[in-house]
């Protein structure tokens, strides 16, 4: 994950012609524009089941991206996803999910220094539109948990919202504003402070499964954190972080 310290609320469907930079890449067929939608769908339909439903029995599926940049209606592009499962208090190490994406576009040098994926390396993978529906397959009706959510369904859902008219439904849950809540003298809420804070080793930084892992870590911390002790179910948690938080810095969990 890059950098990014603006945390956005509830995503918009872009449609088709909106003005935003074209793609470089082929752009869906009409099947695949088809089965994107249905997986959608069928994510947002299995993940209704977990609004009240004990925290603990959650499937969370903590999810992060590297990109070429940080504006996809400028042109910049996914370069790869990367996603854990966390359930019953525990990262399950044999749920992951890492994809490498071809961008269809140069990977700047800065990005590459900082992520360590060369062009080389994404010119012969799969174009997003693959990945996302490998992804939804792994997403299924989890919870979706991100530190800066926000940039990340932002890219995700401005493809699927210009190509296939729709977007992500499954519920989300920010660690940034969790953080907010339940470490409010922190001042910095990034992802490098809360692991210096935390203790975490940062192994694995700045690749998008190593992100998500440390985010998951971080998850696991504030759940088990002793001002969660009368929280039981998701909703309870958004309604505090609804409560502790400035207007609008917490997107909301149930759309």
């Amino acid at each position: 994950m890059l950098t990014y310290l603006r945390i956005l609320s509830r995503r918009p469907v872009i449609r088709p012609n909106s003005g935003s930079s074209p793609y470089g890449g082929p752009p869906p067929t009409a099947a695949i524009t088809a089965q994107l939608r249905a997986q959608v769908q069928s994510c947002a339909q299995h993940s209704r089941i977990w609004q009240f439903q004990p925290l603990q029995r959650i499937r969370f599926v903590v999810v992060d991206t590297e990109t070429t940049g940080f504006y996809p209606a400028r042109g910049d592009e996914i370069i790869s996803v990367g996603a854990v499962v966390v359930e019953n208090g525990q990262i399950q190490a044999d749920q992951t999910f890492h994809r490498l994406v071809n961008p269809f576009r140069p990977i700047p040098p800065a990005i590459t220094d900082l992520t360590g994926i060369t062009q080389a390396m994404v010119d012969d993978q799969a174009d997003i539109f693959t990945v996302l529906s490998e992804f939804l397959d792994f997403l299924e009706g989890g919870l979706i948990v991100g530190h800066c959510i926000g940039f990340d369904l932002e890219f995700i859902n401005r493809k699927l919202g210009v190509y296939c008219g729709t977007h992500l439904q499954n519920p989300h849950l920010d660690t940034t504003a969790l953080s907010r809540s339940l470490l409010p003298s922190l001042g910095n809420h990034s992802l490098d402070h809360i692991l210096k804070v935390l203790e975490i080793q940062p192994v694995g930084r700045h690749t998008a499964l190593g992100d998500a892992k440390l985010t998951a870590q971080i998850l696991i911390h504030f759940l088990k954190s002793p001002n969660l002790r009368n929280i039981f179910t998701i909703e309870c948690l958004h309604t505090l972080c609804r409560q502790t938080n400035v207007q609008g810095a917490f997107p909301p969990v149930f759309m």
